[in-house]
């Protein structure tokens, strides 16, 4: 098989059941035949388990997975540097596209009233997700508000029993799965915190769990192989939740500005 696809289905390995990893084993190893019947009986599956599976990988039925690696398997030549970077835009336009219709505007303006509310909140966001919280942070931070971040779920146990009924824990899992994070949820819930979502599968428990759901692109496809980094969804809705406070709260925060730049700046010798 093409390493492209090879290294397609490695990082889509995380995702996968015991039976779809069965098959991606399968195809690593052995060639694929054009038919979806033929190769499920070899495998001993079923066609609509191929079917989920080359979903998984990002194609939208097993003929446009077996599309690309019949292609890729009769390319004598690498891809140029300009076929490479006109691939990569394509794909950057593909995840702006998907944000775009992604992000829900009302969402973002009752949470922006939300944060506006309070001196501050708490951030959530471990592995490539803590560089997402770092920004948002930086961000918030410039606007007045006191931002705390939680950089791992180990940190839960000592940050998780000091939040309480009115606090706002805002959390970024691109994809939403962490279930030891998911039981300390469950309990803050109950404590009255409310809990804030930054995700892209809006079905996972974390996103059921929440009272807002920033939900954002997931990567699949080419994109999984690594060649785009996971944190650009994350860093749009970012973008996108900072965008709608700054419209909504412009004149509150230039108030603020203008009264703090009386202790920040260096004052004047007389």
């Amino acid at each position: 098989m093409n390493n492209d696809l090879q290294m397609t289905i490695a990082y889509a390995r995380v995702k996968f059941t015991r039976k779809e990893h069965q098959i991606a084993d399968y195809l690593l190893a052995n060639p694929v035949p054009d038919k979806i019947d033929q190769l499920a009986k070899q495998i001993d599956v079923s066609a609509s388990s191929l079917t989920r599976f080359t979903k998984k990988l990002g194609f939208s039925s097993f003929k446009e997975f077996y599309y690309r690696y019949q292609q890729q398997l009769n390319e004598k030549t690498p891809f140029t540097a300009d076929e490479q970077h006109s691939a990569l835009h394509h794909e950057y336009v593909n995840i702006i596209h998907r944000v775009y219709e992604l992000l829900d505007g009302n969402t973002a303006e009752k949470l922006s009233q939300d944060i506006h509310s309070r001196p501050g909140f708490h951030v959530f966001g471990a592995g490539f997700s803590t560089l997402v919280a770092q920004d948002l942070k930086l961000r918030f931070r410039r606007l007045g508000k006191f931002v705390d971040i939680i950089a791992d779920v180990d940190s839960m146990d000592m940050y998780g029993p000091l939040l309480q009924a009115g606090d706002l824990l805002l959390v970024i899992s691109l994809n939403g799965r962490n279930e030891r994070l998911v039981k300390y949820l469950h309990t803050l819930k109950e404590r009255g915190v409310t809990l804030v979502c930054m995700t892209s599968d809006k079905k996972s428990r974390m996103a059921v769990l929440a009272d807002y759901v920033l939900l954002t692109s997931s990567l699949h496809g080419e994109e999984s192989t690594g060649m785009i980094s996971a944190q650009l969804p994350l860093l749009m809705a970012v973008d996108f939740l900072y965008c709608r406070y700054i419209t909504l709260f412009r004149d509150s925060i230039d108030t603020w500005m203008e009264t703090e730049k009386n202790y920040l700046l260096p004052k004047k010798p007389e």
